[in-house]
């Protein structure tokens, strides 16, 4: 999971087989979510978020409470 993703530049790089991009300005562009599909065909699983932070953990708030153990990593960018 990356809180602040903007262009993805760090969120795409990262090799798992789930990620979560959380950002309400997400500057991705299809061509870069391509790219890095190509060169990981794991990316083709990820999951973008067009929330607040804030926002994202309401909605997910069911599983709130076990997201330590869902995800192994958390970057946040810009506290």
């Amino acid at each position: 999971m990356e809180i602040s993703v903007f262009n993805g530049s760090n969120f795409l790089e990262v090799h798992t087989k789930s990620k979560h991009a959380v950002d309400p300005v997400l500057k991705i562009t299809n061509r870069y979510k391509l790219h890095a599909i190509l060169n990981d065909p794991r990316n083709l699983m990820n999951k973008y978020f067009n929330l607040t932070s804030d926002a994202y953990f309401q909605s997910q708030k069911n599983t709130k409470l076990m997201l330590p153990l869902l995800m192994g990593c958390i970057l946040i960018h810009k506290l």
